[in-house]
C-alpha cells in the first residue's frame, strides 16, 4: 500500500500532493479547530482540514467537500483536494466575530444561501436540535422550546415532499440565532 490515499499522514500529504507548501499555523491560531492547518507555499495560502468528529463515518466529511465545490467562492471556500482523512480548501481571510452581523448582512447571506441548488442527501433535524437544546446557555432554555421540540419528534420528521409545505415550516428563528454555550 505505498501509493494508497486511505490514511495519509500530514506530513505524506503534503509530501506527495503539496511539496512546495509548509504548515505556517495550526489549531493555536484563533479561528482554526479540528486539526486544521494552515499551509502555504509563500504567495499562497491554503487550509488542512481534518474531519471535526474522527468516529463519524466518512462520507459525512465527503459531503462537505461536495457540498463546498457546489457553492460559490463568495459564500465558501472552494475545495482543491480530499482524501478520506484529509481536505485542502482556499484560506479565507478574516476575523473570528463573537456575535452576529447586522440584520441586512445576515438577511443577505440567508438569501444567497437559500438561493443555491439542493444537495441531494437528507438533513435529519432531530439529532440537530437535541444537540442545540443541550449546548445552548441554560438561561436560554424555556419550557416552550422544549415543548414545541417534543412534540415535532412525536409527528416525526417531514418527508421530502417536492413543493408542498412541511409541518416543521413553523421553526422559531431562535433555533438558527442560538449559538453553543
Amino acid at each position: 500500500m505505498l501509493f494508497s490515499n486511505n490514511k495519509l499522514t500530514r506530513d505524506e500529504l503534503l509530501s506527495r500532493f503539496f511539496p512546495h507548501y509548509h504548515p505556517v499555523a495550526s489549531l493555536s491560531q484563533s479561528g482554526l479547530s479540528g486539526g486544521s492547518v494552515i499551509i502555504s507555499n509563500g504567495d499562497r495560502r491554503h487550509v488542512l482540514r481534518q474531519p471535526h468528529d474522527p468516529s463519524a463515518a466518512t462520507y459525512y466529511f465527503r459531503r462537505q467537500y461536495h457540498a463546498l465545490r457546489r457553492l460559490p467562492a463568495r459564500l465558501a471556500p472552494t475545495p482543491l483536494f480530499y482524501s478520506p482523512c484529509w481536505m485542502v480548501v482556499e484560506y479565507c481571510a478574516g476575523e473570528v466575530k463573537s456575535e452576529l452581523p447586522a440584520s441586512p448582512q445576515l438577511s443577505g447571506l440567508l438569501y444567497d444561501l437559500h438561493q443555491q441548488p439542493r444537495f441531494g442527501w437528507r438533513v435529519s433535524l432531530t439529532p440537530l436540535l437535541a444537540q442545540y437544546w443541550q449546548r445552548c446557555d441554560p438561561a436560554r432554555r424555556k419550557p416552550r422550546w422544549l415543548r414545541w421540540h417534543q412534540r415535532l419528534r412525536r409527528q416525526g420528521e417531514p418527508r421530502p415532499c417536492g413543493w408542498r409545505r412541511c409541518t416543521w415550516t413553523s421553526m422559531p428563528a431562535i433555533l438558527f440565532i442560538m449559538s453553543p454555550a
